[in-house]
């Protein structure tokens, strides 16, 4: 054996090994949260019927403040408040936008839709408020003046800084108009009709709530933003509440996450009175796994909370386009690496016991199982085309075999990998389609090699902003994305799965 046979058979048996162990890990997880599943089913629903929106005890609303940072969001901030406006089927609540004195045109768009009439929330709600005297404003007095929903923040300072920047100063603003809880929304989402109804019912019995993330489905059905449809339906829909039940928390997604005003109070006097760090490029993420462990077991769980509207139907949940173009997408992720991976791991350590511990492994790992998938198709594609030539010569071709497809093993660990493979298709495709209709999930199996590509690009960024980071001291900087907001017309209709289109 060569010496170059031996550096590409210790590279072969340490991304199949590697490649093995985290199909196991997932395995791991699945099987878990599967026969949580079935216990849920036979000895819960058994006794309890499932929550929905239609059977939540009534609550008196208590006010909400929603945070929204924006910079340079004039094309999408203007729809996206007048669709939570029309909406959203509560009334105390008050939007915060952050905005920065060089970028006029984003409070100027928020500004136009001030006065859009808010949604008729029902028979039923009206009849609530006139019986109970609850026709109040967001805090506690009567209804007041009809713009007063939305208060537009200025920043002190020239944007664009860091989200955690613009939410620290939003946080200050409404922390004087003491709110009962702190809604994080970005400047692009689709706000559930139901969502405060439900964030008002669980703040509180937990210091935080986080709802579903749906990316909606763009026109491309094999294009780039639909990968990010198959990765939220597996991981909020399975990965996450496993990851809730046996560690007693999830992260937050930045959107559509309630924080009860206590707790993050008590973030924020720990912190100087800045609950989210200036410096992180995911600061949602930190400030919720910061949450948790200065709480710690007296404090609750941090939950992910999928309430239907009615039995059967999807459930309450934010919805969003994603970056469609390869290379935001790519700058998107990356971000997302080095601020759960490298800043994470400096910022947080390892903290708590093995079951804490495993599940930040799980966060952490992502950018070197990105790399390795893509390194991973090549070694298949050159052992595959080793067997189908050797297979068409009639084994003349087992001469010139590579030293690391001979070798005794590879092809249990080839075989082994392939059955993770065919585990991890299938559940990828079983929960696309239980989000977004079976074409969908078929179109998931599809839409893999495009999600491994874009990750294994944005892992290779990651590690290269990280590496200027260390090795010159260049700051890591927050980087926007470039944002959509769906038009009402090619949004689904009632009853529809957000991947079907409108009729």
């Amino acid at each position: 054996m060569t010496l170059v046979q031996a550096i590409l058979a210790g590279l072969f048996w340490t991304v199949a090994g590697l490649i093995a162990l985290n199909g196991l890990d997932d395995l791991l997880t699945d099987l878990g949260h599967h026969g949580r599943t079935l216990w849920r089913r036979l000895w819960v629903y058994g006794r309890h019927r499932r929550a929905c929106v239609a059977r939540l005890p009534t609550l008196a609303e208590r006010p909400i403040a929603i945070l929204v940072p924006a910079w340079s969001e004039a094309e999408v901030i203007g729809p996206m408040l007048a669709s939570l406006r029309r909406s959203v089927r509560y009334r105390r609540y008050r939007v915060y936008l952050g905005v920065y004195p060089n970028d006029p045109l984003t409070p100027g768009a928020a500004e136009a839709v001030r006065h859009t009439p808010p949604a008729d929330r029902g028979a039923r709600d009206r009849a609530r408020d006139r019986a109970k005297d609850r026709a109040r404003d967001w805090a506690g007095g009567r209804a007041g003046a009809a713009g007063d929903w939305l208060r537009i923040v200025p920043l002190d300072h020239d944007g664009p800084t860091s989200k955690a920047d613009c939410l620290n100063a939003l946080y200050t603003a409404a922390r004087a108009d003491a709110p009962a809880v702190y809604l994080l929304h970005d400047a692009e989402d689709l706000v559930d009709p139901d969502a405060l109804t439900v964030i008002n019912l669980l703040v509180g019995r937990y210091p935080m709530v986080q709802l579903p993330v749906e990316p909606l489905a763009q026109p491309s059905w094999f294009g780039v933003a639909n990968h990010y449809m198959d990765e939220f339906a597996e991981s909020h829909g399975k990965d996450l509440p496993w990851r809730e039940a046996v560690s007693g928390g999830v992260p937050s997604a930045g959107v559509g996450c309630g924080f009860a005003a206590d707790a993050l109070d008590t973030l924020a006097r720990a912190r100087g009175g800045r609950p989210f760090r200036p410096g992180s490029l995911t600061e949602d993420y930190e400030a919720a796994l910061s949450l948790a462990l200065a709480l710690g077991n007296r404090g609750g769980r941090l939950i992910l909370a999928r309430v239907p509207r009615r039995p059967g139907a999807p459930p309450v949940a934010t919805r969003a386009y994603f970056p469609h173009r390869f290379s935001a997408a790519v700058r998107q992720k990356a971000r997302w690496y080095v601020g759960i991976a490298y800043q994470g791991w400096r910022l947080l350590g390892w903290p708590g016991g093995v079951v804490r511990r495993w599940v930040l492994l799980r966060d952490r790992k992502a950018p070197l199982v990105a790399v390795l998938a893509l390194a991973g198709y090549g070694f298949v594609g050159a052992y595959g085309g080793y067997w189908l030539t050797a297979w068409l010569d009639g084994g003349a071709a087992a001469a010139s075999a590579p030293a690391w497809g001979a070798a005794p093993g590879t092809l249990a660990l080839v075989q082994v990998n392939l059955a993770l493979l065919a585990w991890r298709a299938g559940h990828r495709m079983v929960y696309t389609g239980r989000t977004y209709g079976w074409r969908q999930g078929l179109w998931a199996l599809a839409r893999m090699p495009v999600a491994n590509l874009v990750n294994a690009c944005a892992a290779v960024r990651a590690g290269w902003l990280v590496w200027g980071h260390v090795r010159s001291g260049r700051p890591l900087v927050w980087q926007k994305t470039e944002h959509s907001f769906p038009d009402p017309a090619r949004l689904p209709g009632p009853g529809r799965r957000p991947g079907e289109p409108a009729s």
